[in-house]
């Protein structure tokens, strides 16, 4: 899985076809110790990224608990 942020703030999670498979067989991902803490590390990285890059319009925007969102 690549996570990758677009130059005009949002982003996408691109899937192998390998991953893809995975997914539809079991549901859910399922990570070692050391994967999850690649994954862990991965996020953290993309989200100070976020948090330079992200467009003013988006900055003050809360989400809460019990929100419902819709990506594109």
């Amino acid at each position: 899985m690549k996570i990758i942020q677009t130059k005009d703030g949002g982003g996408e999670l691109i899937f192998s076809d390998e991953e893809i498979k995975i997914l539809q067989e079991r549901k859910k991902l399922i990570f070692t110790p050391e994967g999850f803490t690649h994954f862990g590390n991965s996020l953290a990285k993309l989200i100070m990224e976020f948090a330079i890059r992200r467009p003013d319009g988006v900055k003050n925007i809360l989400t809460f608990k019990d929100d419902k969102y819709e990506g594109k």
